[in-house]
């Protein structure tokens, strides 16, 4: 008879992988938080891709997930009796439209406080890119 108990170093290092990337997700969070609550106060903003932003929301809402699994495993001590995928799928969408709405009001302050694009500063690539946008095209820097 085969046991549906998981040995506790593959739930501890399961717990550590989701702990680091919820980590990750949450300190991205902050950051966009962060950037939004800046404009109109730095004279200077860099401000990540649209996929950038978002994604770290998507992954904060999927990892909150695998925690809340996590945790009643570690109470319950049985499967949580839910179609996983399901929420996953749910919470992710709840997470990438936290972040494209709050990519969206960033962006919009931005125009609304008068910032300027530095077109010669942008960074664009496969994994990571973003605009720096500043008060006043003198504090743009030359490349």
């Amino acid at each position: 008879m085969k046991s549906n108990r998981i040995s506790p170093l593959k739930l501890s290092a399961s717990l550590l992988i989701v702990s680091i990337f919820f980590y990750l997700s949450i300190e991205g969070g902050i950051n966009s938080i962060q950037l939004y609550n800046q404009v109109g106060v730095a004279t200077r903003l860099q401000v990540a891709g649209l996929l950038n932003n978002i994604s770290y929301w998507i992954m904060f809402g999927c990892l909150l997930f695998l925690f809340i699994c996590l945790f009643y495993k570690l109470i319950t001590k049985k499967n949580i009796p839910l179609p996983i995928g399901t929420f996953l799928l749910l919470f992710s969408i709840i997470g990438g439209v936290i972040g494209l709405v709050l990519d969206s009001m960033t962006r919009e302050k931005i125009q609304e406080q008068g910032y300027q694009e530095c077109s010669n500063e942008a960074y664009f690539s496969r994994n990571a890119s973003y605009k720096v946008f500043v008060l006043s095209q003198a504090d743009c820097k030359d490349k």
